[in-house]
């Protein structure tokens, strides 16, 4: 936001369901507004999950007239000390 207006924005809305204990499959909406001219919603289908060596995987699959966007994300969490 910026003096009360906003100037973009990018939310997701998913609806998930657990498939066993590592693994989740999601299906939801995205809306967009700005920078494209006009706002739009897009919907989505995804799974997040832990997978081997402890790889993190979230990744969202978006459609929008006739173009296909993807957001996946990987990480990796490392424990330096044992207390």
């Amino acid at each position: 936001m910026n003096k009360g207006s906003i100037e973009n924005a990018d939310i997701d809305v998913f609806y998930w369901h657990l498939l066993n204990q590592f693994w989740v499959v999601k299906g939801g909406t995205n809306y967009f507004y700005r920078p494209s001219q006009t706002p739009y919603w897009q919907p989505g289908i995804g799974f997040e999950g832990l997978m081997y060596y402890f790889i993190s995987n979230n990744s969202r699959f978006y459609y929008h007239k006739g173009s296909i966007k993807a957001d996946i994300e990987f990480g990796r969490n490392t424990q330096f000390t044992n207390n």
